[in-house]
C-alpha cells in the first residue's frame, strides 16, 4: 500500500502494523511526539486521524512498549488527495520536531 510505505519514508516515522495480511489501516508514531499532539496537528492541516492509548489495546501496547499510535485509515471512498494531503502534513510535522 504506497501510504504505508511513504510513511515509513518519513524520517521519524515508524510503522507498527503486525500480521501478513494488512489492511487499509496504517498504525503509525511519530519519534518521541504525543499521538495526541500528532492527531491534532493533522487536524489543523485538515487530515483526520485516530489516535489511541494503552487502553485501547493494553496487552498489545505494553509488550511492544508502546505509549500510543496515529491510526489512519484508507477506504474506497479514500482518494489521491486525501493520500497526498496525509503524506505532506505528516513530513511538515516532522520536519518542524
Amino acid at each position: 500500500m504506497r501510504l504505508r510505505a511513504e510513511l515509513a519514508a518519513i524520517d521519524g516515522v515508524a510503522i507498527h502494523d503486525l500480521g501478513q495480511q494488512r489492511s487499509g489501516l496504517v498504525s503509525f508514531t511519530l519519534g518521541d511526539l504525543d499521538v495526541n499532539t500528532v492527531k491534532n496537528r493533522l487536524a489543523s492541516a485538515g487530515v483526520s486521524v485516530g489516535a489511541n492509548g494503552p487502553g485501547y489495546t493494553p496487552f498489545d501496547m505494553e509488550a511492544r512498549g508502546l505509549a500510543g499510535i496515529v491510526r489512519a485509515s484508507v477506504s474506497y471512498l479514500t482518494n489521491e488527495h486525501d493520500i497526498e494531503r496525509l503524506l505532506a502534513a505528516v513530513d511538515d510535522i516532522a520536519r518542524a520536531r
